[in-house]
């Protein structure tokens, strides 16, 4: 089984792939790792701003799906059961994919749980010290303004706003379950 996790920065999206993969045994690919690993080789800091900057470089040059490609091919030769791909962004994201039986999870949360999840983990630098304004700008980011356009094409939804034991419970519910019957 493929899952695709979709979401707004800070709803939770690694959440549900790390219980994915300490409870079932899932492999994840981050799309934002191949991001992180370029900023990696260029010496740059890792902040949101500059993992924006080379996501649209790439796609610009490569193709709006360059990213999305790169996972398939990894993909292809995973053995594991479950397999999750978190931060599906973009309709050209989901084109990308289109060879993949894949299980599309929405996740969401309210504006205010995502920022003060961003602070409090602080993935990217300068997140820690985040400012209300800083985040609400960076919902206009281009790999942020995407996200709406594809929610729809989501299998299941699954609202974050409350405990982990609560996610861990929708996760088993919504994706788990019903995958099994499938």
């Amino acid at each position: 089984m493929i899952i695709g996790l979709i979401g707004r920065k800070g709803s939770g999206k690694g959440a549900v792939a790390r219980t994915l993969q300490e409870a079932h045994g899932a492999a994840v690919y981050r799309m934002s790792e191949i991001l992180r690993s370029i900023a990696d080789e260029l010496g740059l800091p890792k902040t949101r701003q500059n993992l924006i900057q080379i996501s649209e470089t790439a796609r610009t040059y490569f193709g709006q799906s360059v990213l999305a490609h790169a996972i398939a091919e990894q993909i292809k030769n995973d053995t594991h059961d479950i397999v999750v791909i978190d931060g599906i962004r973009r309709q050209a994201d989901l084109d990308g994919f289109h060879d993949l039986d894949m299980v599309l999870v929405n996740v969401t949360a309210p504006l205010d749980v995502r920022f003060e999840r961003i602070r409090s983990r602080g993935e990217n630098d300068g997140e820690t010290t985040m400012t209300r304004e800083k985040f609400e700008a960076l919902e206009n980011a281009p790999t942020e303004v995407t996200i709406g356009d594809i929610e729809g094409n989501a299998n299941v939804t699954i609202e974050n706003t409350g405990s982990l034991d609560e996610l861990k419970n929708q996760i088993k519910t919504v994706i788990i379950e019903p995958a099994r019957n499938r």
